[in-house]
């Protein structure tokens, strides 16, 4: 009986709303006696049966002046308690979500600020007291801010396992403080535009009448740490002392803003910093290591860096920039602009590899690894980049000696003087007055060498061009058929258009000179050299005995290949010159021999050669019948000759008509 009655009670108390009245004003109560607080609540609901409160509108006062923001206010509050002992009373904050916080701290010049103080402390007695010992399971700030003397920071982030003791201390002598204690980990930020990412803080921090201690601040991050202790002497003055040490992965760097190209690097630092009269000063060492560039136009990995740095008037200073890669050193300084996160450096290189280097910058657009060199390479430059190797630019004097030792690959020693200018934002390079030697080979340039368009003033001279075979090869395209280019060449011209895929324009003298299966014994004339043609003019050659004057034509399909159905024209002027060798020169093999005077016009495809001229032809053997002349014009294709107007002699007599030669005729 008396159980059901308390039952019954029970059920009256809760439905009545008088329970929920009461443990409202025990809410309230609680929290003006820990935190001195004037404390204002709109609505609360409680649900006991699943352990949930609901706040709404909760605002703590604090000693701020009459029409100044509150030192609290949130607009709802929902928190879920989690029963640790039910007969002992113990319970736990499983979850607390906080929508729309505002925390406002000011200090004033002479100490005071707008801090609730706890009532016992009030009274003008020593007294020590614990104001919160929070532990919570799962805590979320939702679009909050805090301000601290005007200064605001935005509050929009979740966690789990906060635990946050505050205790107060009041003493007559001393003055006032209170001591915190703080972690939280797996936090979040849930607003801006950076990607969400988990982190541990801790905090031990002690705050007094008129100054503030950072004992220890502790933040966590997948691959980095940072450790910082600070003080703040006086309210009075928003000076603050600084001393930390870390390490920082680039790594989350690149995750947290969202930034793929962010490269890998590990950076251990410490210093000390200020902050006064509005601007921040620093000091201290750093060294990055496991250093990675993954760029198409620079990629290279195990790079180091160190030095000391100085941070003054929004700049990041590196007096003494000390780098290590690709088997040589960089010493130089290095500049920061910390608004706008933009770079620049002037350094001096030594001793790098040049096979290392080109191994670096080697791409498909750029495959200068089959150029087969190497030196020893020094480098004065001036950098300059935003953010992650954003619109960088390379401009300075770049100077090679042959190596004591060569790389795996290289065989060639290479000397060289060049002054270029590099923005990969162009794609392309500016080299001026710059030269490359070799022990068969010289190259002089001037102009822009870029993957969009190219306007390079070139002079080369190469004792033997199977030197540069691999490379000529390679910009032909990956699909190209390989032909067999050599000789000893001067050529002097123009590159012209895209990388990948240049105009070779200027002109051409050979000495056996060879193209695929074309070959002469010395060449001079105008050349044109593209993906698309090769085009000779103003041209002589000589093979053998023969010389003659020609116009040449090939067409390629897209990837340089002369392929057997690709189109040619040839025009040409021959003087008393052997047949063998005229043959020979344009790979053809009629079963014919003499010696040609004339006019001759080639066209047709490489598996279809046509050949017209206006011509005389003595001392001729034909399948071993001889005679002294035959003039007249002459058509020849792969599956017939033509011979019109023609006059044939043999001693004192001679025979004039026409005649026409199907080969496949007379073979059936």
């Amino acid at each position: 009986m008396l159980f059901a009655m308390a039952v019954l009670l029970a059920f009256v108390a809760f439905e009545s709303g008088w329970v929920e009245r009461r443990v409202r004003d025990a809410v309230v109560s609680q929290l003006e006696e820990k935190t001195g607080a004037r404390v204002e609540l709109g609505g609360f609901h409680l649900h006991t049966l699943r352990l949930r409160a609901e706040l709404d509108d909760l605002t703590l006062h604090g000693r701020e002046g009459a029409g100044t923001a509150p030192f609290f206010h949130a607009s709802r509050m929902s928190i879920r308690l989690r029963i640790l002992s039910f007969f002992g009373g113990k319970f736990a904050v499983d979850e607390l979500i906080v929508e729309r916080p505002e925390a406002n701290v000011q200090f004033e010049k002479d100490g005071r600020s707008n801090l609730p103080v706890p009532k016992l402390a009030a009274n003008g007695e020593s007294w020590t007291g614990t104001l919160f010992d929070l532990q919570i399971g799962k805590l979320e700030l939702r679009d909050g801010s805090a301000v601290v003397n005007d200064r605001r920071v935005p509050l929009s982030l979740r966690g789990r396992n906060l635990e946050f003791i505050l205790k107060y201390a009041a003493r007559t002598a001393a003055g006032e403080s209170y001591v915190g204690n703080f972690q939280w980990q797996q936090v979040e930020l849930t607003a801006g535009k950076d990607a969400p990412f988990a982190s541990d803080i801790s905090a031990k921090f002690t705050m007094h009448r008129d100054a503030f201690e950072l004992d220890e601040f502790v933040w966590k991050l997948p691959h980095s740490e940072l450790n910082v202790r600070a003080e703040l002497p006086s309210f009075s003055r928003n000076d603050w002392n600084l001393h930390y040490r870390g390490r920082l992965s680039l790594a989350d760097v690149r995750t947290i803003v969202r930034e793929p190209l962010t490269p890998d690097a590990i950076t251990e630092f410490s210093g000390q910093a200020r902050y006064a009269s509005g601007e921040w000063t620093a000091q201290g060492h750093y060294d990055g290591h496991d250093i990675r560039l993954p760029y198409e136009w620079f990629h290279a990995s195990g790079l180091r860096t160190w030095g000391d740095f100085d941070v003054g008037r929004e700049r990041l200073t590196v007096p003494n920039l000390s780098v290590r890669a690709l088997g040589g050193s960089v010493e130089g300084t290095l500049v920061m602009d910390l608004n706008k996160l933009t770079f620049r450096t002037e350094t001096r290189l030594r001793g790098v590899s040049l096979a290392a280097a080109f191994a670096a910058v080697d791409n498909k657009n750029f495959p200068v690894h089959t150029l087969h060199w190497d030196a020893r390479m020094d480098v004065d430059s001036v950098n300059t980049w935003e953010a992650a190797f954003k619109h960088f630019r390379s401009k300075g004097e770049s100077r090679w000696a042959p190596p004591q030792t060569f790389a795996r690959g290289a065989t060639i020693p290479v000397t060289a003087r060049i002054e270029y200018d590099v923005e990969l934002d162009k794609k392309g390079v500016l080299l001026s007055a710059s030269e490359i030697a070799m022990p068969k080979s010289l190259i002089e340039m001037d102009g822009t060498l870029g993957m969009i368009d190219s306007a390079l003033e070139v002079k080369l001279r190469a004792g033997d061009l199977l030197e540069w075979d691999d490379f000529i090869n390679i910009l032909r395209g990956s699909d190209a058929t390989p032909a067999l280019i050599g000789g000893n060449i001067t050529w002097r011209g123009r590159i012209l258009g895209p990388l990948v895929g240049p105009t070779f324009s200027g002109h051409l003298h050979g000495l056996e000179a060879r193209y695929d299966r074309l070959y002469w014994d010395e060449i001079d004339g105008d050349l044109e050299y593209s993906p698309d043609a090769l085009h000779l003019t103003k041209a002589s050659v000589r093979r053998g005995k023969t010389s003659a004057l020609l116009e040449l034509s090939l067409t390629f399909d897209r990837d340089w290949g002369f392929l057997p159905e690709s189109p040619w024209t040839l025009k040409t002027r021959l003087d008393h010159a052997p047949s063998d060798d005229v043959q020979s020169m344009f790979e053809t093999t009629y079963p014919v021999t003499g010696f040609l005077t004339g006019d001759f016009r080639g066209s047709g495809t490489r598996a279809a050669p046509v050949f017209d001229s206006t011509f005389v032809f003595e001392d001729i053997v034909a399948k071993g019948i001889r005679f002294d002349r035959l003039s007249g014009e002459l058509h020849l294709a792969h599956d017939e000759i033509q011979l019109s107007r023609a006059e044939l002699r043999r001693g004192s007599g001679s025979v004039t008509g026409e005649l026409l030669y199907r080969p496949q005729e007379l073979e059936a």
